[in-house]
C-alpha cells in the first residue's frame, strides 16, 4: 500500500495566539475572563481544505470564535461547517485571509502572498 504524502501545512502557535486575541467574529465575545466575557479561540476553517477526522488545515486558515463552556460558536462550527456559514452569512476565509496578511509570523505572511 503506498503511502500518503505529508501536507506542507504550517502550523504556528505564535499566529493562533494572535488570532485567539481577537474578539469571536460572530458574537464579538471578548477576552476578558476575569470579567465575564467569554474566551475566543483560533478555529480551523475545515471545508474543501486539506484535511478530514484528525487533521487541522494550515493555521493560516483561522478565525477567532468563541469557546464558552465548549458549546459556543467554535463547537458549532466544528458540528457543521457548512451550516454555520449559512447562518451566519460570513466570509470566514476572506477574514482568515486578512489575519493572516497581519500575522506576526512571517511564515504565515509568506504562505498567504503564495496563495494569493
Amino acid at each position: 500500500m503506498p503511502s500518503v504524502p505529508k501536507l506542507n501545512l504550517i502550523r504556528s502557535e505564535r499566529h493562533r495566539r494572535r488570532v485567539a486575541q481577537h474578539c469571536c467574529v460572530i458574537c464579538m465575545g471578548g477576552r476578558l475572563v476575569d470579567a465575564g466575557y467569554t474566551v475566543t479561540q483560533a478555529a480551523h476553517l475545515r471545508e474543501g481544505q486539506a484535511g478530514g477526522t484528525g487533521y487541522k488545515p494550515c493555521d493560516f486558515l483561522t478565525v477567532p470564535l468563541c469557546a464558552e463552556d465548549k458549546q459556543g460558536h467554535h463547537a458549532e462550527h466544528d458540528k457543521s461547517p457548512v451550516k454555520f456559514r449559512l447562518k451566519y452569512g460570513l466570509d470566514l476565509d476572506k477574514y482568515a485571509y486578512v489575519l493572516a496578511m497581519n500575522s506576526a509570523d512571517p511564515e504565515i505572511r509568506a504562505k498567504v502572498r503564495e496563495a494569493a
